[in-house]
């Protein structure tokens, strides 16, 4: 048909699964553009409560940085800039909902993949632990680099399982010991 939308191919349909991404290192002329397109998106997030671009936007400034010219005497290379330190005093990490909204959608997630993984399961198999992803076990580490202490994390993780008890059933606290335990060992 003249002017309908082509059909997508396999091949060009692409998935990233960013808490396994590894880091990118970019020309810091590439990281000034990234860091302003960034920001832009940042506050289009914040303009809009869109949690879960924010999200992923506040996984990939944590991939991504900058290295400067090797020193003179050095042999590693020069000096490293992150794109997190472009866009750390975004208003959007400074909101108490946006945090609580993030580990909601990461516990939602964590759920959808579980019951994928339960239908290669025998009927009447029971999960003893929470779903978890990567995302939730790394949840205490991104609150952190974004300035939050570990204790306001805690304490920010409990106030948002206790809002979300009626969802989340008696996994309430073994989702804040899970989410809590990298950090606390």
């Amino acid at each position: 048909q003249e002017g309908a939308a082509p059909e997508p191919r396999g091949d060009a349909l692409v998935a990233v699964d960013l808490e396994s991404a590894k880091g990118l290192v970019v020309a810091p002329t590439s990281l000034d553009a990234l860091a302003t397109l960034i920001r832009a998106a940042l506050d289009a997030c914040d303009e809009q409560c869109d949690t879960w671009c924010g999200r992923d936007l506040m996984v990939i400034v944590n991939l991504v940085r900058a290295s400067g010219p090797a020193s003179s005497g050095g042999a590693g290379g020069g000096k490293q800039t992150t794109l997190l330190s472009r866009v750390y005093n975004h208003a959007l990490w400074n909101k108490v909902t946006f945090w609580e909204e993030a580990l909601l959608i990461g516990i939602c997630e964590a759920h959808a993949a579980e019951s994928v993984a339960r239908r290669t399961l025998p009927a009447g198999s029971q999960f003893v632990q929470p779903a978890m992803t990567v995302f939730l076990q790394r949840f205490i580490g991104y609150m952190m680099a974004f300035g939050i202490s570990l204790e306001q994390g805690r304490n920010a993780v409990g106030t948002a399982l206790r809002k979300h008890a009626a969802l989340l059933g008696n996994a309430s606290k073994p989702y804040s010991a899970l989410l809590l335990q990298t950090y606390e060992a």
